[in-house]
């Protein structure tokens, strides 16, 4: 199937000339960036004369989280997140200007970087996420709640566990529909968004918290990609960040990892392993169903290089847990289709 091309109003060269001026036309550069599953296009630029380069998104003025990122960004930076900051954006035409951060994202550091390189900078990403989550829902500012996207609650999780079995069990490995409803229908996985919804307090989460969306810079780290900011559980961000199926990081490592967190938060690890557990099944699953939906019907088959880690990391959240025996056959079928 041909990728899905998103509507751009202007060329990238347009909108760098508008933002530079005239004056040095021919010395501006343009160089795309590798972008990830969105419908956004960004792209390094320089004018020959300012010291540092800048990046330009451009982005589809009818899609809605795209135009809320610049002010999103404002009210992330209020609260103390650490966030680019926006230079100029142009609403009617569908691009802004944004600080460039740097070359290495969190994923540079964790397919090239020594072990204690691995831990530190994961550790300062988690220190950086748990700003975000110190906000609960009943501290959220008005301004910033009024642009967040639908929270967390039974039927969000619901929907996430639909996707996986509609785009991973169906689109990709082509179960028959009553094997997938049959699962889809299981008692296990219910209690799973019970459980979710249940419990309080909420607090902001990023939502696409992993490797690609956080860039390392000057010893510290930056959150992007946060058009899906909402209300949820903090172990939903700190579970997409250790499982993210990008990177291969050990079971030690992890368990090293999420450790810091809790010490970090001042919170009880024992008291919330049934919650992680819960949010690491969810996300897991979301992510199969998206790169099912990403790879056969927007055309992005690069996101089926990222199944089998995935898979692998959800084999292994589920062992033991009831939801294991729902999974059976999706993973059965997994098999046969490798």
């Amino acid at each position: 199937m041909p990728s899905v091309v998103p509507h751009f109003r202007v060329t990238p060269a347009a909108a760098a000339e508008a933002f530079f001026g005239g004056a040095h036309r021919d010395q501006i550069t343009i160089e795309a960036v590798a972008g990830g599953g969105s419908l956004r296009s960004y792209f390094r630029i320089t004018d020959g004369q300012t010291l540092d380069p800048q990046v330009l998104c451009l982005y589809d003025p009818s899609q809605p989280e795209n135009a809320k990122f610049t002010s999103l960004t404002a009210e992330l930076e209020a609260l103390g997140v650490r966030v680019p900051a926006i230079a100029r954006h142009e609403p009617e035409d569908g691009w802004y200007v944004m600080e460039d951060l740097g070359r290495i994202s969190l994923w540079d550091v964790a397919i090239g970087g020594a072990k204690d390189d691995i831990l530190k900078a994961y550790t300062t990403t988690l220190e950086a996420v748990a700003v975000l989550h110190a906000v609960d829902e009943s501290t959220v500012p008005e301004t910033l709640a009024d642009q967040m996207e639908l929270e967390f609650n039974h039927a969000l999780y619901k929907w996430e566990q639909g996707y996986f079995f509609e785009h991973f069990a169906g689109t990709h490995l082509k179960m028959a529909a009553h094997e997938v409803m049959l699962a889809a229908q299981s008692p296990a996985l219910a209690e799973v968004a019970s459980l979710l919804d249940a419990e309080r307090p909420r607090c902001l989460v990023h939502r696409d918290f992993q490797s690609q969306n956080v860039i390392v810079n000057d010893g510290g780290v930056a959150l992007i990609d946060y058009q899906g900011v909402r209300l949820g559980l903090p172990e939903y961000d700190v579970a997409s960040l250790v499982y993210d199926p990008y990177v291969d990081l050990s079971a030690d490592t992890i368990d090293q990892l999420v450790d810091a967190y809790y010490a970090h938060r001042g919170m009880d690890r024992d008291a919330r392993r049934k919650v992680f557990t819960a949010c690491a099944i969810q996300r897991l699953m979301q992510a199969l169903g998206a790169y099912g939906n990403l790879s056969h019907n927007l055309g992005k088959t690069q996101y089926l290089n990222y199944i089998p880690r995935a898979v692998e990391n959800l084999q292994q959240v589920v062992a033991g847990h009831p939801v294991e025996a729902a999974l059976a056959p999706v993973f059965a079928s997994y098999e046969e289709s490798r």
